[in-house]
């Protein structure tokens, strides 16, 4: 069922990614009165967007929040879809903020274990824990590859 959901993202994220680039000049003009935010990257591209909507993006937030707690993936997608379908957001600029935002929730969830594990947990539990670690790393770079 969640594979489902992801496909369907991905075709809009398309969708929206070819409508984007057709109709950037237009969004453009459109918010003429809100601030726009314009990014420049190292091969002088110019990227330029408003941010709107802000209840939806808390919404879809909070909803890839519960993806992530329950089967690990979904948060990047989530903000992803939002920031090139909702706000026309160029899709480099999109995909950028969604995985960093991933990182912080990463990187904020593993402290936290860090910290479940190493203060509270019983005898032997940190061995083994750390174990796993170790056995677990040269298997994900392999696997990467």
């Amino acid at each position: 069922m969640f594979g489902i959901g992801m496909l369907y993202l991905g075709i809009q994220i398309l969708r929206a990614h070819f409508k984007a680039s057709s109709l950037l000049n237009q969004t453009l003009e459109t918010h003429s009165l809100m601030e726009t935010t314009c990014l420049v990257d190292r091969w002088h591209r110019e990227f330029g967007y408003t941010y709107c909507n802000k209840p939806i993006a808390g919404f879809f937030g909070m909803l890839g929040g519960i993806f992530v707690g329950l089967i690990s993936v979904g948060l990047g997608e989530l903000i992803d879809y939002h920031l090139v379908s909702q706000c026309r957001t160029p899709t480099p600029v999109a995909v950028a903020t969604a995985v960093f935002t991933v990182v912080l929730t990463v990187l904020f969830a593993s402290i936290g274990h860090f910290y479940q594990f190493f203060f509270h947990s019983p005898e032997g539990a940190l061995t083994d824990i750390t174990n796993m670690i170790w056995f677990t790393i040269p298997g994900v770079l392999i696997g990467g590859h």
